[in-house]
């Protein structure tokens, strides 16, 4: 009854406008490639039948929202009212990429903890933890906004190691998408180097 009364009462009619701009600019042909250049990207696309996207409202002055992904249920903090809608795009592309992710075969899956193991580097379990983190955040709050507007050059990700990791691997994420390159073993050695 609070969070109904404080947030989602006074909330609900900006939410509403706001959900039906994202629903629009989602099903741009711009984010519909994309999309599909991740389902080859993550060998995603035989087992994706259909993400539901929950928004629900945070007041604009929080200045900061949260997102989840739970398979392909996409759970996205709303800034209501906020008018760049673009970075916040990013963060719902971000959290479809961690559906992607989950929607692997688990044959896949194995597959890439196989090339993870065979890679000798120091830093091979490191990189392995950050992995779907990197990648979703190198693809929605990299690629997606650099095709729908420009290049962010502020911060793609709070955690300064993702941040980081998620722009040294931007290029060659970039590389595989023109190329429908689905991850391989020569990717994930380049990215483990980084």
């Amino acid at each position: 009854p609070i969070y109904r009364e404080l947030l989602w009462k006074p909330n609900y009619f900006s939410l509403k406008n706001d959900m039906e701009e994202y629903r629009e600019m989602l099903r741009g042909k711009k984010i519909s490639a994309l999309f599909n250049e991740a389902l080859l990207f993550y060998n995603s696309g035989n087992f994706v039948d259909k993400f539901v996207i929950a928004f629900y409202p945070i007041p604009l002055r929080a200045k900061m929202s949260n997102a989840r992904s739970i398979g392909l249920f996409e759970s996205v903090g709303v800034l209501v009212g906020e008018k760049n809608k673009k970075h916040r795009l990013g963060v719902i592309f971000h959290e479809l990429c961690h559906g992607l992710y989950e929607t692997q075969s688990m044959l896949f899956q194995n597959t890439l903890e196989y090339w993870f193991q065979q890679n000798s580097s120091l830093y091979t379990k490191f990189a392995r933890n950050y992995f779907d983190e990197v990648l979703a955040t190198s693809l929605g709050n990299g690629v997606l906004i650099e095709r729908i507007d420009k290049i962010d050059t502020g911060k793609w990700y709070e955690d300064d190691k993702i941040d980081t990791m998620a722009r040294n691997v931007y290029s060659e994420v970039k590389k595989y998408l023109n190329d429908k390159k689905t991850l391989d073993k020569e990717f994930i050695d380049f990215y483990i180097d980084q």
